[in-house]
């Protein structure tokens, strides 16, 4: 299990944008290599991403969307969800 607090972007500062995407790079690397190890992952907490323009309380057209569809792509998914059948 892995309980993360992820980092918030701020719309004014790219290299904040560029941060907060870093760290779901290494959060998704980390998860990987557990799972290559033979354990199960569970990522949970606030991970400061609405996953789709509706699910935001202000959404803005400069906020990115997309990160847990990259993080964690639909094959991705499909994987994790085969595993536990």
């Amino acid at each position: 299990m892995i309980n993360v607090y992820c980092p918030r972007a701020d719309p004014e500062r790219e290299d904040r944008k560029v941060f907060k995407q870093r760290f779901y790079q290494l959060l998704q690397i980390r998860a990987e290599n557990i799972l290559r190890n033979g354990s199960h992952v569970i990522i949970l907490g606030d991970v400061n991403t609405s996953h789709k323009k509706i699910d935001h309380c202000d959404p803005d057209e400069s906020e990115v969307y997309h990160v847990l569809s990259i993080v964690f792509t639909e094959n991705d998914l499909n994987k994790l969800h085969n595993n536990y059948q």
